[in-house]
């Protein structure tokens, strides 16, 4: 029977729910899907130590080690574009603007709070850049995406929790189910087939960063004259407005 985790009435943090689950891929050749709207680097409390496979401080590193032991891994979450809309990135630019020509004003308190949400973005592109580099490891995108599916070689995990420092530390109620292959086949086998399917319906990286700089250059930006050549060009333009 499926397990319950569920932090209105936590035994513990999802973070160790998902530790155990990688560990149990450490030790296993094949594959793992990792299907979440939203993924960022999450340290954990105590550092995932499965001599002599694992020793990860976070769950980005945790997915690259498992990758360099053979582990085939499909990753499929929202593409960038879906928090960076051009309306939006041009609102930081003009208040931007009219902060450091008057960083007294009343502006003062919402141009923190857009520093601390830039920050939260450029480290989201960050941890998912570290692994699109990696040699085993797959990641492609559908920003219509809401499930949340994790799925190795022994356990599947279903629920609302994304691979997200919010979700695993308890910031947010979550509640996951994990499913053992062994005990609940039928289930996994399903479960296993829909990642499957979502991640060979969606979209590479370099399609959607294309669609991206398409809809950037059609923006209010391109007519100020900011115009962008690629991923790398829009993350120096975030980190010049912070």
């Amino acid at each position: 029977m499926p397990e319950v985790y569920c932090t209105l009435h936590p035994r513990e943090l999802l973070e160790e729910v998902f530790k155990r689950f990688l560990i149990e891929e450490a030790d296993e050749e094949g594959e793992l899907f990792i299907i979440s709207p939203w993924i960022t680097r999450v340290r954990f409390e105590k550092s995932l130590v499965y001599h002599p496979y694992l020793d990860a401080e976070d769950n980005i590193e945790a997915l690259a080690q498992l990758a360099e032991l053979g582990k085939r891994i499909f990753i499929v979450t929202r593409y960038y574009d879906d928090i960076l809309k051009p309306n939006r990135i041009y609102s930081w630019y003009q208040l931007y603007k009219v902060y450091v020509t008057n960083p007294l004003s009343e502006l003062g308190e919402l141009y923190r709070e857009m520093v601390e949400e830039v920050r939260h973005i450029l480290s989201r592109i960050e941890a998912l850049e570290e692994l699109t580099v990696r040699n085993n490891i797959f990641v492609r995108f559908n920003n219509r995406i809401h499930a949340k599916i994790y799925v190795g070689k022994k356990y599947a995990i279903i629920g609302s929790a994304n691979f997200t420092r919010y979700a695993l530390k308890n910031f947010n109620d979550e509640c996951v189910l994990l499913i053992s292959r062994e005990e609940e086949e039928e289930l996994y086998l399903q479960i296993r087939g829909y990642a499957a399917r979502y991640f060979n319906t969606a979209l590479n990286e370099e399609l959607c960063e294309r669609n991206f700089l398409r809809r950037l250059s059609a923006s209010k930006l391109d007519r100020l004259g900011i115009r962008f050549e690629n991923l790398a060009s829009v993350k120096s333009f975030l980190m010049s407005l912070i």
